[in-house]
């Protein structure tokens, strides 16, 4: 569910595998680094880790499963609005 499939369709139907391999694989590269990154800023924190790759999981399945059945793209602003309430 988090494996950024129709991320990955979408890179390669703007930019053909064939003539962009190193862009493509570099795109990989730095997602997974970045992944990396993250969870080893959390793990110095004991009690945090678990909630919040909980709580990504959560969030990167949901994500990805209304990018794969719909077709749609989430950015920054579309993250806020969700999670934002008035009341």
């Amino acid at each position: 569910a988090t494996a950024n499939l129709t991320f990955f369709d979408k890179i390669s139907q703007t930019y053909p595998i064939a003539d962009n391999l190193g862009f493509v694989l570099t795109i990989a590269v730095v997602l997974f680094g970045a992944m990396l990154l993250i969870t080893t800023l959390l793990s110095s924190y004991r009690y945090v880790l678990k909630p919040v790759l909980i709580l990504l999981l959560i969030m990167g399945a949901v994500t990805s499963y209304f990018t794969d059945t719909y077709g749609t793209v989430y950015d920054t602003t579309m993250l806020q609005n969700a999670l934002q309430t008035d009341q």
